[in-house]
Order: C-alpha cells, then sequence, then structure tokens
C-alpha cells in the first residue's frame, strides 16, 4: 500500500524535480516506511515518478519504489494489494522471469511486461499503478474493478500528472486551484463527489475498471471490466440453499486470500452481520482468532458494544475498544477535517476506527465495506420498492393532490419535500433511488450553486431488465459504497498509515453474487437471507436478525451540542471557505441550518455545508493566491 504519483511530459527539469519532492511530500502520510523518487529522461520528453511505501508484502528494500526492470526499460508505481500475487508468480516464472524479491509490485511489473495491458484481467486486488513503459515510448495507468484505491490526473498543456490524492496534485503547483462549479453540484447532490469528477477544474479521476495510456501527449481511456455486465449476466437458475453454500465457499476464499500479509492485521469489528460475519470467516480460515478493533458511544441508541462484546467473546478475539464521547471527538474533528482529500458528509467515523486500529499496532485491517451494497443491507432497498408502489398507487391524474396531502400530513420536513415530489412527478427523470440517496434537490443545488443544474449522477438508471433488488444494488455499488464509503476508507486510513482491505469485494465474489437473482438477496423476515444462511454457523444467536444500525456517529446530537457553536460560526461567515463562499448562496446555508434547529432538515445536510467550506478554506484561497499556487495553460 502507498501513495503514488508522477509527471510526464514536462520539459523544464529543474521545475520537474521540485514539483515531484512536493508530490512526494504531500503523499507521506500514505507511506511512512520508505520514499522514492526518479526522473527518467527519454527521447522528446522527460518522466518523474514517485512513491510513499507502506510496507506490506515483503517489507525488506527489495520492495523499493518507483521500481524497475532495467532490462526491459520499464518502471512502476503501485498502490495497493494483489491477492492472488503467488499464482500469478507461478506462471510468470514458468515463462521464465526471475524475481529479486517477494513483492506484489515486482510481480505486477513482471506481467505487465508479459501480457501489457491484458495482464488486469489476471489481477485479483485493490490497486492503481502506473508503468512508464519505455519501449513503447507511453505510460500506462490503470484502477482495480470497484474502484477501491484511487488515482487522479490533470491534463496542463501537454503534461500530465497524476497521483493518488488530489492534494498532492495541488502541492506540485502545476494544478490551479480553481473550483470546479460541476463538481461542486456534484458534492451537494450526494454529499461527496462522483466520479469521474473532483471539486477542482482540470482534474478527474481515472474511473473503475478503466486503464489509460499516455501517448505522444495525448491520454486515451479504455474499460477493461464492466460491474453491469456482471449484473446483467444471466446466472444459472438456483435455491438460495444452493447459493447460500457456494456464496460460503467463495467467502472462505476471498477472506483466506485477504489475509496475505507481513505486518500486523485485525478486523474493523461493529458489531453487524458483516463485520461479525468477516470475524467467524477469519477465525475459522485462518484457525486462530483475529484482533479486532471496535469503536462504541455512551449514548446507547447509537452503540452496539453489546452485539460487538457477543462477537468478541464468541470467537475469543484480542480486542480493542474505544469509547468516544463528545470531548474526544471535538478533539480529533481538526485532524479527520485536514485528512480529507476531498469534502465528504461521512469519513470522521473511519478517521476515528482506523487512528485507534494504528495505536493497537495494526497495519493492516479487513473491513465488511461492500456487503450491504451487495446483499441489500440498507433500508434503501425497501425505500425504492415502496417509493414504486407509492406511484403506481398514485395515478397522474392525481399526482398534484396527492403531493399537497403529504405536505400538510407532515408538515414542512426534508422527508415531506422528497415524498411530495415523487408522488407529485414534478421532476422529470428523478428515480427512486435517485430520490432516496440526494442530499439535496436540484432545485437547492441549483439555488446553493447559483448555476443551472443537470442532476448529476442520482439520476442513473439501472439495466432495463433487471430486477428491483439487483438494480439498487447496482447503483448502490457505483454511488454511494464507490464515490463515499470506498473515498473515505482510503483517506482516512491512509492518513494514519493503515491499509484497510475489503473481502466483500474481491470481484470475482462481486461476480458471483451479482449475477443471482435478488429474490435470493432479500426478505422481509431477515435482514440479508443469503449472506446469513451462509454464515450461520459463525454467527451468534442474538446477532442473526438484529436490526441495522450502522456505524454512524452521532451528529445530530452533536450538532445541538458540543458542535453547535463551530459549526454554526463557520455556517454563517461568508467569508470562510475560499472560493466555495464566493460561489454558494450564504443565505440558503443560513436557512438549512435553521430548518435543522427547527426539526425540519436532517443533521447531514448542514454538516456536509460545513466540511465542504472547511475544505475550500484550506484547499481553494480566492484570487491571486488560487492562480500563484497553479500556472497558467
Amino acid at each position: 500500500m502507498c501513495g503514488i504519483g508522477g509527471i510526464v511530459g514536462e520539459r523544464d527539469g529543474g521545475r520537474l524535480r521540485a514539483a515531484l519532492a512536493a508530490m512526494a511530500g504531500a503523499l507521506a502520510h500514505r507511506g511512512p516506511d520508505d520514499e522514492g523518487v526518479e526522473v527518467i529522461a527519454a527521447p522528446g520528453v522527460m518522466v518523474g515518478l514517485c512513491a510513499r511505501r507502506l510496507a506490506i508484502q515483503d517489507i525488506s528494500p527489495a520492495g523499493h519504489q518507483p521500481m524497475t526492470s532495467p532490462l526491459a526499460g520499464r518502471w512502476i508505481c503501485f498502490n495497493g494489494e494483489i491477492y492472488n500475487v503467488q499464482e500469478v508468480r507461478e506462471v510468470l516464472e514458468a515463462r521464465g522471469h526471475r524475481f529479486q524479491g517477494n513483492s506484489d509490485t515486482e510481480v505486477v511489473l513482471a506481467a505487465y511486461g508479459e501480457w501489457g495491458d491484458e495482464c488486469l484481467e489476471r489481477l485479483r486486488g485493490m490497486f492503481a499503478l502506473a508503468i512508464w513503459d519505455a519501449p513503447r515510448h507511453q505510460l500506462f495507468l490503470a484502477r482495480d474493478r470497484l474502484g477501491i484505491k484511487p488515482i487522479y490526473y490533470s491534463e496542463q498543456g501537454g503534461t500530465l500528472l497524476f497521483a493518488s490524492e488530489v492534494r498532492a496534485l495541488l502541492a506540485t503547483a502545476l494544478v490551479p486551484a480553481q473550483l470546479s462549479r460541476q463538481g461542486l453540484a456534484s458534492y451537494l447532490a450526494l454529499g461527496a463527489v462522483q466520479e469521474p469528477l473532483s471539486l477542482l477544474d482540470h482534474v478527474q479521476t481515472l474511473p473503475a475498471g478503466h486503464y489509460a495510456v499516455w501517448k505522444d501527449h495525448h491520454l486515451q481511456l479504455r474499460p477493461y471490466w464492466s460491474l453491469s455486465a456482471a449484473f446483467a449476466r444471466e446466472a444459472p437458475a438456483t435455491d438460495r440453499a444452493t447459493a447460500a453454500e457456494q456464496l460460503r465457499a467463495m467467502l472462505e476464499e476471498a477472506v483466506r486470500l485477504h489475509l496475505i500479509s507481513d505486518v500486523p492485521l485485525g478486523v474493523f469489528l461493529s458489531g453487524g452481520i458483516d463485520s461479525s460475519a468477516l470475524v467467524g470467516l477469519v477465525a475459522h480460515t485462518a484457525g486462530r482468532p483475529p484482533r479486532t478493533i471496535s469503536v462504541v458511544f455512551p449514548q446507547q441508541r447509537y452503540s452496539e458494544e453489546h452485539y460487538i462484546r457477543m462477537v468478541a467473546e464468541r470467537f475469543h478475539t484480542e480486542h480493542a475498544q474505544v469509547e468516544l464521547d463528545e470531548a474526544q471527538i471535538l478533539d480529533q474533528l481538526p485532524a479527520a477535517l485536514a485528512a480529507m482529500d476531498q469534502p465528504t458528509f461521512d469519513g470522521v467515523n473511519t478517521y476515528v476506527v482506523s487512528r485507534l486500529a494504528r495505536a493497537a499496532g495494526l497495519t493492516v485491517a479487513l473491513s465488511g465495506v461492500g456487503a450491504d451494497e451487495l446483499f441489500a443491507g440498507y433500508d434503501t432497498f425497501r425505500i425504492v420498492s415502496t417509493l414504486h408502489k407509492l406511484r403506481r398507487f398514485v395515478p397522474a391524474v392525481a399526482a398534484p393532490a396527492a403531493a399537497g396531502l403529504v405536505r400538510l400530513a407532515w408538515g414542512d420536513t426534508d422527508r415531506a419535500r422528497k415524498t411530495a415530489r415523487w408522488v407529485g412527478r414534478v421532476d422529470h427523470g428523478l428515480t427512486a433511488y435517485g430520490l432516496r440517496r440526494e442530499l439535496f434537490g436540484p432545485d437547492a443545488r441549483a439555488g446553493l450553486c447559483r448555476i443551472a443544474d443537470d442532476g448529476l449522477g442520482t439520476d442513473e438508471v439501472a439495466g432495463p431488465d433487471w430486477d428491483a433488488v439487483n438494480g439498487t444494488s447496482y447503483l448502490e455499488l457505483t454511488h454511494y459504497m464507490r464515490d463515499v464509503l470506498l473515498h473515505d476508507t482510503d483517506v482516512m486510513s491512509m492518513a494514519h498509515g493503515l491499509e484497510v482491505r475489503v473481502p466483500f469485494l474481491d470481484h470475482k465474489l462481486v461476480e458471483f453474487c451479482a449475477g443471482l437473482p435478488g429474490k435470493l438477496k432479500q426478505e422481509r423476515a431477515t435482514p440479508k437471507p443469503l449472506l446469513t444462511e451462509a454464515v450461520l454457523d459463525l454467527l451468534p444467536d442474538g446477532a442473526r436478525r438484529r436490526k441495522k444500525m450502522g456505524f454512524t456517529l452521532p451528529f445530530s446530537v452533536w450538532l445541538r451540542g458540543p458542535l453547535r457553536h463551530e459549526v454554526e460560526s463557520v455556517l454563517h461567515d461568508r467569508h470562510v471557505g475560499g472560493q466555495i463562499a464566493e460561489a454558494i448562496d450564504h443565505d440558503l446555508i443560513a436557512r438549512v441550518w435553521g430548518r435543522f434547529l427547527d426539526g425540519k432538515a436532517e443533521w447531514v445536510r448542514p454538516w456536509s455545508l460545513y466540511v465542504l467550506k472547511m475544505w475550500g478554506e484550506r484547499h481553494l484561497p480566492v484570487g491571486a493566491a488560487a492562480i500563484a499556487r497553479g500556472h497558467a495553460t
């Protein structure tokens, strides 16, 4: 696991080296074990690569990056883990390749030399990588199938810059710190920027399941894997018992592969079905109790301590736990906000538990991210189904009257406004999923941004022939999980030099689950019935039918208590936020805050605006200061 970056096409050697040094410095938290910077001279072009290493596989100097194969003339920077590395290594050795160390980075470089871009089809893991291919005079960038590891890029007048974090691009002073209005609208839609956008003009995310080739000062993107194709695949008919048996075998294989590590490893334990199943699978597969990490709260409605203790005792784990009270969150909040590479309404929870894991001596932690999206664990699945039934029940001619009745019955709350929009059919193109996950509606986004809103992202429609469960699952995987959960997991864990792995997102496991009928994954009586049946023997009795809580910090309480003064002062200050403050309507922000205090708006709306302004204050200075951080292109 590392932070990687590079610059290709810059002709000024001094400026290239200075920019690379700044980029590597901005990525230092991602790789505390080693640093490498290389400048490679090629005909007509200079190539700069940098890496900060968190050593996981082969912690010796043999894993140093950037890594080269001198005879082949190729260099690699690699961020991630390849879980089937031994399998790929054996195939390459049979083809005559010889290796100097035991890192997966060296294997990936050899795999690219053997198969070119087709090497990606053989890799099972999470990764973002860059390879300077001197024989072909091109740069090869690639990102894993589900988007677990990020890579951002910017094209500046024939020069390409790329890095694991947006902040590293800004640190070079070659990328202007200019707000993207489209990115801002995207953030307001979901509470996180949706790929391939960023909050910066001229900076984009390499999409999940894609690779890119930079050649002759031009970048071309190409897909190599499709999640929609996995859902569209017609699976053989099967019943739930058979599917659960097959799933169990795949879960055990995925967990076994994710345990590969030369450093201490543990499991995030929240007490829910997903993390409980993961602890059980690790104990069963490894044949020994795992280490577990948990965060609990003094407010009982948010605490899952009872279930956490139940699982820890069942598997005799070496357990570390911290109770997070208001004073502690106030202490940690500034550092958590500073760790955000791009703003997000979520993420502070991951920052807290990652900090605890690192303090407990772990370098790697397993997380249950992905299970709710694959196995219909969120209430989103139920809500989307209910919204569809509601619209079928209300005929178009009665839609305006039905909307009025909703507002009359429920008052002027966020929930009432959303439901009235849905039954009133006032937003053409609005989907049930888009309504469920949106942070601010189109009118609010347009008002806050002061620009016309085009409904970014949240109105995407799943495959027309998929059942409702699979359609919602696809959208959850490509929106909430990828743009919020995976982004936050990467940034907040790497802020502490911690690698977080997500076994439920093993791509072979995802392909299997995507191909199953939705009816096998959802029923009213049992939460996540397919997953539950597959791991039934591993779950304590009390954990099998419990309602989902999720690892959520009690922000609604804190915003009315210890955080009120801080958040209120930032939201009301028209000068805090840099370019964000100039772009957003503060009168509407004041209304959002007032509605929250009146109990009409959910906490996530004012909190997301507070985080946005704090991020803008840190990263998007106004006027000449913004231009000074970049150069004219």
